[in-house]
C-alpha cells in the first residue's frame, strides 16, 4: 500500500502493522483489468480549495497478481474534514510521475468524510482493457484506442496491410482508402484486370487482361467480354494445394467450395479456421492414458506423464439439444499406448497434419464391477432413445434396450405379467451433431438390474492423411441381471446400452487389415429367479462384429436377456420369466441395445482393406 500526505509525499506503508492514524485516513483502492496503466494519479481536495496529489508508477504497483493498487490518503490539520477524491490512469509516464492526457478519470460522487480515528474507503474500477495484450488499450468513448482488442496485429500505429479489408492502424481508413497504401498491391475484385494497385484517388485498379480466377483454388469458366464479365468455379484439381490465407501461411484449397482454409474440406461440428493450426504441437502418447472430457477437471489426462504436449480442450456448442463437445486440436499424433476416453462430453480430435492410429482408442461403455462406465458423451440428451424401465410387479419386467442406429429391443415381461420396458428409439445418425449412445432401461422391481451404459462419441478429423491400424470403438455396455427373490419379487434384467458414434474424416482415409471400427450394442441382463440371480449381459464387442450375448442360466427361472445389435443384426427382445411348479416365478429378461453409428468421410477415394472390421455397416464410399 502507499500512503500519501496531502503535500504529495509518497511513503511505503505496512497498513496491517500500523495503528489507526490519529487524524484518520482514507484508503483508496484502484482496480484494473487486462490493461495495466503506466501510471496512476490520486488527487484529493477539500471544500476550502486545498488540493494535493500523488503519482504511482507501474513499477511500484504492489498488487500485480490481484490487479489492484492501494493508496492511503492522510488529511493535514488545517484541511476540512471531508475530501473529494479523483483517480486517473495514464498510458505514459516519466521517472517523476504521470505525463500526457489521462486515459480515464474516476471521481467520488460525494465528498468522503475522514474519520477522527480509523480509515474510510473509496474504490475506483478502471474500465480500459487490453485483451489481445498488444499494450494498446480499448475504452468506449476514448480517442486513440485499440479498434480491435481481439487481434494483436490491429492497433494504432500498426503496419497497414493493403490487400485486406481491415483497418490495421485504427485510423478509420482501410486498404486503398489509407494514403499509406498508395501504389501498394491490392485487389479490385475485377477478374478482368491484373497488377492491381492503390491509386491516388483511394481506388484500387489495374490493367485490362483476359479473365483471371478469383483465387488459385478456382479456374476460369468464361472469359472477359464486352461487359468485362468474368466467371469461375472451384477447381477440383487444386484441392489440398497451398493458397494464401489472411495473415497465415497454412492455407489449402478446400473441397467442394474452393475456399482457402486450413483443412481441404469442411469437417463436421467445428470450424478449423477458428484455431491457429500453425502453432499447435504433437499429441505424443507414450503409454496407456485416459482423457476425461467432463468440464472443470484440473487434470483431465491421467496419468499426466503418459502424454506430452497435452492439448487444451476447447468447448464446442453443438446446440439443438445436443450436448457440448470438447475439441482437442493438434498438429499431429504419435501413439505408443492406448487412449481411453470417458466423461460426459463427446470428443473431437482435430489434427492439422497427418495422423496414424497405431494403438487403440476406446470410447466404449462397459461394466466395471457393480457400476457402469459410459463412453465420452454417452447417456446424454437421449430423450426417447433411452431404454424404458421394466414395470414393477410380483416379478419385474425386463428393461428395454437403448436405441441408436436402430431401435433397441423391448424387455420381456415378468412371470406374473409385469410389462417389460419399451425399446429406445432410433436417431438419424448423421455426423452432425456428434452423439453418443444411450443407456438401457432398469429392470422392474426393487431388485431389478441396472441398464447398460451407452457408448461414447469420438470424431477424428484430419487435414491430410488418416491411417487406421487399430481399434476405434464406441460400443455400448451390457445390462445387469435381476436379483433373485424366493417370495415372488424377483427383479427384471437391465436392458443393454446402445452403441455410440464414430466419425473418421480426412483428405485421405486409409484402413488397414488390422483396423477395427465398432459401435455395437450391449447384451441385456437376465431376469432374477426364485433362488438364483440373473446373469449379466455381455458388453458390446470392441474388437469384432460378434453380438454381445444376453445373460442366461439354465438353473434360473428368469427370462434370458436379449443379444445386442451388431453389424447388420438387430438387437433381440428379452424373454419372459417363467416358473417351476411349487416355486416362485422369475423376472423378465432385458432387451438388447442397438448399434450406434459409424461415418467415414474422405476427399479422395478412401482405401479400406477387406480384412478390416466395421460394425455396424456404413457407406464405404466415404462421401463428404
Amino acid at each position: 500500500m502507499y500512503r500519501a500526505s496531502l503535500l504529495g509525499l509518497l511513503l511505503s506503508l505496512a497498513a496491517c502493522r500500523e495503528k489507526a492514524p490519529e487524524r484518520g485516513a482514507i484508503q483508496v483502492l484502484v482496480k484494473y483489468g487486462t490493461y495495466v496503466p503506466a501510471c496512476i494519479r490520486v488527487l484529493a481536495r477539500d471544500a476550502q480549495g486545498h488540493e494535493a496529489q500523488t503519482d504511482i508508477l507501474r513499477t511500484k504497483f504492489q498488487g500485480r497478481d490481484a490487479k489492484e493498487v492501494r493508496v492511503a490518503v492522510f488529511r493535514k490539520p488545517d484541511w476540512g474534514q471531508e475530501l473529494s477524491l479523483e483517480v486517473s490512469s495514464y498510458s505514459d509516464a516519466s521517472e517523476n510521475g504521470c505525463i500526457g492526457d489521462p486515459v480515464e478519470v474516476h471521481s467520488s460522487d460525494n465528498a468522503v468524510k475522514v474519520p477522527q480515528e480509523g480509515v474510510a474507503s473509496f474504490e475506483a474500477v478502471l474500465k480500459a482493457r487490453d485483451d489481445d495484450k498488444d499494450t494498446f488499450f480499448f475504452l468506449d468513448g476514448a480517442s486513440h484506442t485499440d479498434c480491435d482488442d481481439k487481434r494483436d496485429d490491429v492497433h494504432p500505429g500498426a503496419l497497414e496491410k493493403c490487400l485486406t479489408d481491415v483497418d490495421f492502424d485504427c485510423d478509420g481508413r482501410k486498404s486503398c482508402q489509407d494514403t499509406k497504401c498508395l501504389n501498394a498491391l491490392c485487389d479490385d475484385g475485377n477478374g478482368c484486370t491484373v497488377e492491381d494497385q492503390c491509386g491516388a484517388s483511394g481506388v484500387c485498379g489495374g490493367q485490362d487482361t483476359p479473365c483471371k480466377p478469383t483465387s488459385v483454388c478456382h479456374r476460369v469458366k468464361s472469359g472477359c467480354g464486352a461487359l468485362n464479365s468474368c466467371t469461375d468455379e472451384p477447381d477440383p484439381l487444386q484441392v489440398n494445394k497451398a493458397c494464401p490465407r489472411e495473415g497465415r501461411p497454412d492455407g489449402v484449397c478446400r473441397a467442394p467450395d474452393g475456399a482457402c482454409s486450413s483443412f481441404p474440406y469442411k469437417p463436421s461440428n467445428f470450424d478449423p479456421d477458428s484455431i491457429d493450426g500453425a502453432n499447435l504441437g504433437t499429441l505424443d502418447i507414450k503409454c496407456n492414458v485416459t482423457f476425461d472430457s467432463t468440464p472443470g477437471g484440473t487434470a483431465p489426462w491421467n496419468p499426466p506423464e503418459c502424454v506430452e504436449a497435452a492439448p487444451q480442450g476447447t468447448t464446442i456448442v453443438q446446440g439443438n439439444g445436443a450436448p457440448d463437445a470438447v475439441l482437442l486440436p493438434v498438429r499431429s499424433v504419435s501413439m505408443a499406448g492406448t487412449l481411453t476416453l470417458v466423461g460426459n462430453r463427446p470428443v473431437i480430435l482435430a489434427v492439422y497434419g497427418d495422423a496414424a492410429l497405431t494403438h487403440n482408442i476406446l470410447a466404449n461403455g462397459h461394466r466395471s464391477g457393480t457400476d457402469t462406465v459410459t463412453g465420452p458423451g454417452g447417456n446424454q440428451s437421449c430423450g426417447d432413445r433411452q431404454g424404458g424401465a421394466g414395470a414393477a410387479g410380483s416379478e419385474g419386467g425386463g428393461g428395454g434396450g437403448g436405441g441408436g442406429g436402430t431401435a433397441g429391443a423391448p424387455g420381456g415381461r415378468g412371470y406374473s405379467n409385469a410389462a417389460g420396458g419399451g425399446a429406445g428409439n432410433t436417431n438419424s445418425g448423421g455426423p452432425v451433431p456428434l452423439l453418443g449412445g444411450c443407456a438401457g432401461g432398469k429392470g422392474g422391481g426393487s431388485r431389478g438390474g441396472q441398464g447398460g451404459a451407452g457408448g461414447g462419441a469420438i470424431q477424428i478429423s484430419v487435414a491430410k492423411t488418416l491411417s487406421v491400424g487399430a481399434w476405434v470403438t464406441s460400443s455400448g455396455g451390457g445390462g445387469f441381471g435381476g436379483k433373485a427373490d424366493s417370495t415372488g419379487l424377483a427383479g427384471g434384467g437391465g436392458g443393454g446400452g446402445s452403441g455410440g458414434g464414430v466419425v473418421l474424416e480426412a483428405h485421405r482415409l486409409l484402413l488397414s487389415g488390422s483396423a477395427v471400427l465398432t459401435a455395437n450394442g450391449g447384451g441385456a441382463g437376465e431376469g432374477g429367479g426364485a433362488s438364483n440371480d440373473g446373469n449379466n449381459g455381455g458388453d458390446g464387442s470392441r474388437s469384432s462384429a460378434s453380438v454381445a450375448v444376453g445373460g442366461s442360466n439354465a438353473l434360473n427361472y428368469g427370462g434370458d436377456g436379449g443379444n445386442g445389435g451388431s453389424r447388420s443384426l438387430s438387437p433381440e427382445q428379452g424373454n419372459p420369466g417363467w416358473k417351476f411348479a411349487g416355486e416362485g416365478g422369475g423376472g423378465g429378461g432385458g432387451g438388447g441395445g442397438s448399434v450406434g453409428h459409424i461415418r467415414l468421410r474422405s476427399v479422395t477415394p478412401c482405401s479400406i482393406d477387406g480384412a478390416s472390421v466395421i460394425s455396424p455397416n456404413t457407406d464405404r464410399q466415404c462421401p463428404l
